[in-house]
């Protein structure tokens, strides 16, 4: 077997290494400001039929109540129903996101906003 030019081993290696810190990146907790960031994002890349409700998340802020459940205040019932709605959604979003969160039971917490 012949030995890879150099710059192929360079790019193999740093491919590697680059794989080795996202892997690491993942698996430590994902912190409140992490989850915040990644919820103002997926409300950015929500689509454009549902813009309405990304404009009333943005308002909100998720919060890690006990680990790794998040309890996020909603203002009325309706809303709440619609957020249940696309509950898969955004589990999805945050299972691409944080490696942890697709191995665990991360639930959400949804609390209707008292009066």
């Amino acid at each position: 077997m012949l030995p890879l030019p150099v710059c192929e081993k360079d790019k193999r290696k740093r491919a590697k290494e680059v794989e080795e810190l996202t892997e690491t990146t993942q698996e430590k907790h994902f912190t409140q400001d992490d989850v915040r960031m990644q919820w103002l994002m997926m409300c950015n890349r929500m689509p454009a039929q549902m813009q309405a409700m990304a404009t009333r998340m943005k308002n909100m802020i998720p919060t890690i109540t006990t680990y790794p459940t998040l309890e996020v205040v909603v203002g009325n019932s309706i809303f709440l129903q619609q957020l249940q709605a696309i509950l898969g959604r955004i589990r999805d979003f945050y299972g691409q996101r944080f490696r942890k969160w697709q191995h665990r039971n991360c639930n959400f917490d949804w609390q209707k906003k008292k009066s």
